[in-house]
């Protein structure tokens, strides 16, 4: 697993071992960047359920201003640690469930540019995290949540969200929604 773009381009990032993380695709992640390319200058950055941290570490190499990183896993944590330190970046790791992670940030006044969420496919919880990340309002007005879901499993989008894309790469899909602007 590689740094695919950016400053960072090419540099190797350590992936945890076993089943329990599954890194995004390289086709996956090259699409999601070009679709955020205008958007990352600068850009605040959530990797919520990080792995290994490549997502967030794909945006900080092509230019966003800074990225938290949160997973549950002690060892995705770490690892994302090492990959931080490997590459000469900063980064903030929180080890804590994702619900937590969003209260927590939440009450830290934080917002960001970009979420990005790759749950575990199966655990059905995609409805669950929109609502969250709307009612702690982590995503900023202009800001764009990244779904990373499997074809046979599309999560619908809730209240407060809309859809600005949805694209297939096999059977990996991604969703990007938007707060839905207030109409008068």
């Amino acid at each position: 697993m590689r740094v695919s773009g950016g400053s960072l381009r090419g540099r190797a990032l350590i992936s945890p071992k076993g089943n329990d993380v599954r890194p995004t695709a390289s086709v996956v992640k090259e699409a999601l960047m070009s679709m955020l390319a205008f958007q990352l200058g600068g850009a605040r950055v959530l990797d919520l359920f990080c792995g290994s941290g490549q997502m967030g570490i794909e945006c900080l190499s092509r230019g966003a201003g800074e990225c938290v990183f949160a997973d549950i896993s002690r060892e995705s944590c770490r690892i994302t640690r090492d990959n931080l330190g490997a590459l000469g970046l900063e980064g903030s790791v929180m080890q804590s469930d994702w619900e937590q992670t969003l209260t927590t940030l939440s009450v830290r006044g934080k917002s960001f540019d970009i979420i990005i969420a790759d749950p575990p496919y199966r655990a059905g919880m995609y409805e669950k995290i929109q609502d969250r990340i709307v009612e702690r309002g982590v995503l900023s007005p202009d800001g764009v949540l990244v779904l990373e879901h499997d074809k046979a499993l599309p999560p619908e989008a809730v209240d407060g969200l809309s859809v600005l894309k949805m694209r297939s790469y096999g059977k990996r899909c991604l969703m990007l929604l938007q707060l839905k602007r207030n109409e008068q």
